[in-house]
């Protein structure tokens, strides 16, 4: 999914939002720069990173837990790609 910026202008960075016992996790898509015969993914991940931020400080929301990994299929099993 992607989010829109307050401009209403659609940012280049994907993320989810997915249950998590008895709140949720919103997990934002790493950036990755131009690699061999790949074209750059999630360009905008600081604005989107800035921005989930913002909106979670707006609405008083409590994070509880924040976790940076370079690998999601370790982390998040059923998100591996077979």
């Amino acid at each position: 999914m992607r989010m829109t910026d307050d401009r209403g202008q659609v940012l280049d960075a994907e993320f989810s939002v997915e249950p998590d016992g008895d709140h949720v996790a919103v997990i934002l898509e790493s950036m990755s720069g131009r690699a061999t015969g790949r074209a750059a993914r999630n360009t905008d991940y600081r604005a989107a990173l800035e921005l989930i931020l913002q909106r979670l400080k707006d609405r008083r929301a409590v994070i509880e837990t924040a976790i940076s990994i370079r690998s999601a299929p370790s982390y998040f099993p059923s998100r591996a790609v077979a």
